[in-house]
């Protein structure tokens, strides 16, 4: 609901579940990284219904899936880079300008924000408290973390 409360904002775009950031962040922490390594990461994590979050979230803006790699490769213009870097690329590909403001409603973000500083130093986080209860029964539901649970993860 917070969310299509705030997308109204001219400077603001609420990406759905950006929970690949940490997963970025793991796996390449600041180092330079190559669009295919970015993408892989990317093109791993899932929404709630068990569909790419990337499929759901390129679907939202107009664009297909089964284009993404190609079309996002050819407006991007990176072969290498940073996770910011192409993070930036990935929003301007997706909301044809890189907003402002990024928000995110992942729940466990509190325990992540680091991650987030490290990528984009002057990040500024607000805190939303939910019931616990409800977040906690919605995020039993998500196949993505089902997934990372199942890992042992």
């Amino acid at each position: 609901m917070l969310r299509r409360m705030l997308l109204p904002h001219p400077d603001m775009e609420i990406a759905i579940e950006t929970h690949f950031l940490p997963a970025l962040h793991d796996e390449f922490g600041d180092r330079e990284v190559t669009f295919d390594e970015y993408v892989s990461v990317v093109d791993e994590h899932y929404d709630s219904s068990g569909r790419k979050w990337i499929d759901t979230l390129l679907e939202q803006n107009g664009k297909r899936y089964e284009t993404f790699p190609a079309s996002f490769r050819q407006q991007c213009g990176l072969e290498t880079g940073t996770v910011p870097a192409f993070t930036d690329e990935l929003y301007r590909f997706l909301f044809g300008r890189v907003p402002t403001c990024i928000g995110d409603k992942t729940p466990h973000y509190g325990t992540t924000m680091d991650v987030v500083t490290d990528f984009w130093p002057d990040a500024k986080f607000v805190h939303i408290v939910r019931d616990g209860v409800y977040a906690a029964d919605s995020m039993t539901r998500h196949a993505g973390f089902q997934k990372q649970i199942g890992a042992g993860t």
